[in-house]
């Protein structure tokens, strides 16, 4: 009894009122075996990499074989599940890496490294800019001529002019840094070194090349060797660049020789790419025998042109034209009397000045004629020409007022009847020849234009031959014949005058055309003259039967002069077979003929695989050294480098600093090779 009240109390005390009701099966007494049975446990679901995590995580990476890891970690040795390999897939687990100190003190180390990288990567490009900032200084004081000593005055210009560069290089400390003749040298040789490389690449991609040498003398009686070369790269556009300006010993062929080739040697260029050498004429180079041309044949694969400067050529036609006349060599020699009478007087020249500006003449300089220098007569006939009334007054003065011989002599000679007409014929003549002379020495003069401009220039002077030209005309409109003054000054006259100048005018004008005629024939085998049919301008004007034979003849000459070889330059049979498609197709096409260079352009362009034998013969026809105003050009900025106050420039220097004149202009040029080189040539302390 004591025991159902604690039962009911129990109950009571739980809220649970509710009595147990029996179920059916418990009142028949059946029993289930299947309740007894145990319940079926739940799958296990296996855990899989979440390719979206990657993305999450920076950090993370994934494996099939190694599992998950953590690149930071690894990258900074540490040692966790993470290093090794984790293969608990879940979300949970990065989670926790993530928070772990392990990775945040990786995380922090590799964010330090790369903050470090940056500063000191930001510090070296600072240093590289302003080692090219100051090698631009030193470039453009290679390009001015100015001394290399002047780069500290230059760098402390800099600095006033608050440009960061020289306090980078230390130039702001009390010595001033890479600015001492070694460190300028250094950067000097850099950056020639980088314009070297440049070349020489040029020159191995061009199939062929051509050089153009001279030997000249500097202000230190040192014989000097100037090599140029000419190299065509593959859109078929000709360059001409400076290859070496070198010392040599004397100037003989077979020393011109060696030193041509340990120049090309030392750049890692085969001789057998030289197909022609442009230079002056003279006979060292040009000798049958032992001239370098013919020396340099006897060692080469392929036959060598030897090309004679066409506008050396046409200097030669005037000086010999006018060698053969009497009268103009006299002329010539009060031309330069005048020159000499003024050079070294200032109070002359002072007073010509005042006269001339009384007159309202411009102040013009007498010009010296130079027997080297091509058509330097122009200049000097010009300055009488643009100031005969002044000179002829002052001259009267000189002789009233000081009774100086020498006035009286020029005086008596400017002042005749037979001087004027010959000083105006000449400003007929001279200036076109003059403009000839210009047109050949352009660096891109083709061949295919000598001949045009030729047959215009001598028909020119046929017509004055014939004719008055403008000077004479207004001249003879002034003076008439028997006239006693000539723009308000007194002249002279004697009987006869005017046949001795016909005389002197039919001489020298025939001469001229003689001349011309020798040394550019409208006819002519060499195979130099034959290449121009290359252009096959004029063949648009030719009927379909003279096409077919035009221009076979020249073609057949250049293919005899390189056959005279063992080894073949180009096959005979289809080089004739290829020019005869050729001209089919450029009149077809209607291509344009008037330069060699431009027709070949096209025709490599379109039709590369086409002429393989005739693109052999258009690459030298493009590379011939037609002129070598190039090399005079190069002596001409060696004299200007090389001046007294510098005499005791080396050879090597000289080079160096030829180099880097005869380059771009400071805005085009690239100095990132160079300073390239010049850290790598030897450890900088600017870098340590």
């Amino acid at each position: 009894m004591t025991s159902h009240r604690i039962q009911a109390s129990l109950v009571s005390w739980f809220g649970n009122t509710t009595a147990h009701k029996p179920s059916p099966a418990e009142k028949t007494g059946e029993n289930n075996d299947t309740e007894n049975e145990p319940l079926p446990k739940k799958q296990k679901v296996e855990k899989r990499f979440q390719s979206d995590w990657l993305t999450k995580y920076s950090w993370l990476r994934f494996d099939t074989s190694l599992g998950m890891t953590c690149h930071v970690c690894i990258s900074e040795t540490k040692t966790n599940a993470f290093t090794v390999g984790c293969h608990n897939y879940r979300h949970s687990t990065l989670v926790r890496h993530m928070k772990a100190d392990d990775h945040n003190s990786a995380i922090q180390a590799t964010s330090l490294r790369q903050n470090m990288s940056t500063v000191v990567s930001k510090v070296l490009n600072d240093k590289e800019c302003a080692v090219q900032s100051a090698m631009l200084n030193i470039y453009w004081l290679a390009k001015e001529q100015i001394a290399s000593s002047k780069c500290a005055a230059l760098m402390e210009l800099c600095m006033l002019h608050g440009l960061s560069f020289p306090k980078t290089l230390g130039c702001d400390s009390d010595s001033m840094k890479y600015t001492s003749h070694c460190a300028v040298d250094d950067m000097q040789d850099a950056i020639a070194n980088s314009f070297r490389v440049s070349v020489t690449n040029k020159i191995s991609a061009s199939p062929c090349i051509s050089i153009l040498i001279d030997e000249s003398t500097d202000i230190s009686v040192t014989k000097k060797l100037l090599i140029y070369t000419r190299s065509l790269n593959s859109e078929f556009d000709v360059e001409t660049n400076f290859l070496a300006n070198v010392q040599i010993p004397d100037g003989k062929a077979t020393t011109l020789l060696e030193t041509v080739k340990k120049t090309l040697q030392d750049r890692s260029i085969p001789m057998s790419k030289i197909i022609a050498v442009g230079s002056d004429g003279a006979a060292v180079m040009t000798g049958r025998k032992n001239g370098f041309v013919a020396l340099l044949n006897k060692e080469s694969t392929v036959p060598v042109i030897g090309v004679h400067c066409i506008a050396h050529r046409l200097a030669l036609v005037t000086s010999q034209a006018a060698e053969n006349v009497p009268y103009l060599k006299k002329f010539q020699g009060t031309l330069s009397d005048i020159f000499y009478f003024f050079k070294k007087s200032s109070v002359r020249r002072e007073r010509l000045y005042a006269l001339e500006e009384v007159l309202e003449c411009e102040n013009v300089t007498y010009k010296e004629i130079h027997s080297v220098r091509w058509f330097s007569i122009y200049n000097a006939l010009e300055a009488v020409f643009r100031t005969w009334k002044p000179l002829a007054l002052f001259l009267e003065s000189e002789r009233v007022e000081t009774n100086n011989s020498t006035a009286k002599g020029i005086l008596q000679r400017i002042s005749s009847y037979k001087f004027l007409l010959v000083l105006h014929l000449l400003m007929d003549i001279i200036p076109t020849m003059t403009r000839l002379s210009l047109q050949f020495q352009k660096e891109d003069i083709d061949l295919a234009a000598l001949r045009p401009s030729i047959d215009a220039v001598i028909q020119q002077l046929q017509y004055l031959k014939e004719e008055n030209g403008p000077a004479l005309v207004q001249f003879e409109s002034q003076c008439p014949k028997g006239s006693c003054e000539f723009d308000g000054v007194p002249i002279t006259s004697e009987a006869g005058v005017e046949k001795r100048f016909s005389n002197v005018r039919a001489a020298f004008l025939q001469n001229l055309m003689s001349e011309l005629e020798c040394r550019f024939p409208a006819v002519a085998t060499d195979v130099v003259t034959c290449m121009s049919v290359l252009s096959l301008r004029g063949l648009s004007f030719l009927s379909e039967d003279a096409r077919k034979h035009w221009g076979t003849e020249q073609l057949q000459n250049i293919i005899d002069f390189y056959s005279h070889r063992e080894k073949t330059f180009v096959d005979a049979e289809e080089t004739l077979r290829e020019w005869a498609m050729c001209k089919d197709m450029v009149h077809q096409q209607h291509y344009p003929c008037t330069s060699i260079c431009q027709l070949w352009q096209i025709l490599s362009s379109r039709h590369p695989d086409t002429f393989p034998n005739l693109f052999k013969i258009a690459q030298v026809a493009v590379l011939l050294p037609l002129q070598t105003a190039t090399v005079e050009r190069g002596f001409s900025v060696q004299n200007l480098i090389k001046r007294s106050h510098r005499n005791r420039l080396s050879s090597e220097r000289l080079d160096t600093l030829m180099q880097l004149a005869l380059e771009p202009p400071v805005r085009d040029v690239s100095l990132a090779p160079a300073v390239t080189k010049w850290r790598s040539d030897k450890k900088r302390k600017l870098f340590c």
